[in-house]
């Protein structure tokens, strides 16, 4: 027997073959798109139930303290500590500069055609008693500083602090309000003594009124803003130290 050479199908024939008899697809396995392969992000709520009592008592202090120190700088930024006010009925009109937001001097105009006796500058202060406004000027500074490391403490954790970062945090929040009660003193001394200036001998003619404005208040509210962050610092430590008594308690003895 002579062997036969099998015989090629055409290029035509094999095109129509195959679409006469399409291969059978297998399907495909289904790929993880990126979406499912991304991890869950949990809710603002959930977040919240992992932290600890602790870490939430710290956290709504530095809250406190972010909104004392916004209080400070409107205070600072409108520079009303003390206000003197002359009726608009009263002859001769007075002007008056201040310096950092309190009464510095009073500058007395002399009227066309009228007698005007008291006619000059007027100070609120002695010479000795005008450093009180760069005081004033640096305890705002000082307490804005303070105030701004006692806010970062209480959300960026130092490794080399260790556990003393909760304790140097509350006493940072305890100086910053010693601070605000410092300021606010000298504010009222500032008040007393431009209104027992002003009821004596020539000031009298001018019967100004003197009050207090509205930094004053501003700072007021400053002041209860901190004693809030102090008193949930020392709930957070307090908190603190309870669990870990709890977890030296339960753990076995060796």
């Amino acid at each position: 027997m002579s062997g036969r050479q099998p015989i090629e199908p055409r290029r035509g024939q094999v095109l129509e073959n195959q679409k006469k008899y399409p291969r059978e697809t297998k399907p495909q396995p289904a790929y993880r798109t990126n979406v499912e392969l991304r991890p869950r992000l949990q809710p603002i709520h959930e977040q919240m139930e992992e932290l600890s009592l602790s870490t939430v008592y710290f956290l709504l202090a530095a809250l406190m303290q972010c909104l004392s120190l916004t209080c400070l700088c409107v205070a600072v930024s409108m520079l009303k500590w003390v206000l003197v006010i002359q009726p608009d009925n009263l002859y001769p009109r007075v002007s008056i500069s201040n310096n950092f937001g309190v009464p510095f001097e009073m500058d007395v105009n002399k009227l066309a055609n009228t007698s005007t006796p008291f006619v000059g500058k007027f100070y609120f202060f002695s010479e000795a008693e005008e450093d009180v406004m760069p005081v004033m000027v640096t305890i705002c500074i000082v307490c804005f500083i303070v105030g701004l490391l006692a806010f970062l403490l209480d959300f960026v954790e130092i490794k080399c602090l260790g556990q003393h970062q909760m304790s140097i945090s509350v006493f940072l929040h305890i100086l910053s309000g010693i601070f605000i009660i410092t300021l606010m003193v000298l504010c009222c001394w500032c008040f007393l003594k431009i209104k027992r200036r002003v009821g004596e001998g020539a000031w009298k003619r001018f019967q100004l009124k003197v009050s207090l404005g509205e930094s004053f208040y501003v700072t007021l509210m400053c002041l209860g803003l901190i004693i809030l962050s102090i008193i949930l610092s020392l709930r957070s430590m307090k908190t603190k130290s309870e669990i870990t008594t709890m977890q030296r308690a339960a753990s076995p003895k060796k």
